[in-house]
């Protein structure tokens, strides 16, 4: 009966309740995002053996390989993301950087459908793409909380999908 007196009404709080982040719309696209990089390792050796038929699947069975992707893709898209809002504030302010490679191709890219969809990013705050790329990290305080619902959704559709379809996702 002790352990009952101990008990409390305390609240955890993650974090979800700030100003701003609780609208329907701010969820999903962080749930989206976290899940973005669990379901494409998973994807690719599917849609490589259905583009590229003779394509050696053998690295795909490796117990690591998904984890191993998973944490790649993490990086490479939280990159990404701040490359996106490092050219949005400089549009913004009327900076200009030179940018070579896959980063100059993506700056070409933003620049060319800002323009063409005549969008001012003057209004832009890069604060919720920065929370996004620290969500994607696992920096931010809410990544443990959004990993354990993504991991959650994806084990439900890989049990759906093995009794119906028959295959281990």
């Amino acid at each position: 009966m002790d352990q009952f007196a101990e008990l409390s009404n305390n609240i955890y709080d993650s974090g979800i309740v700030k100003e701003g982040l609780t609208s329907p719309s701010s969820l999903f696209l962080s749930l989206i995002v976290t899940m973005i990089p669990k379901i494409v390792p998973r994807m690719m050796p599917r849609v490589m053996t259905k583009m590229y038929p003779g394509v050696s699947v053998s690295r795909f069975d490796d117990v690591n390989y998904i984890h191993h992707v998973e944490d790649m893709f993490r990086e490479k898209f939280a990159q990404n993301l701040m490359i996106v809002v490092d050219i949005l504030d400089e549009e913004k302010y009327g900076l200009k950087k030179e940018r070579y490679g896959r980063e100059g191709q993506l700056a070409r890219i933003i620049n060319t459908s800002l323009h063409a969809l005549n969008i001012d990013v003057r209004q832009f705050d890069s604060q919720r793409l920065t929370e996004l790329a620290e969500l994607v990290n696992g920096h931010s305080p809410r990544a443990e909380m959004y990993n354990l619902i993504g991991d959650m959704i994806l084990a439900v559709f890989q049990t759906i999908g093995s009794i119906f379809v028959g295959n281990n996702y």
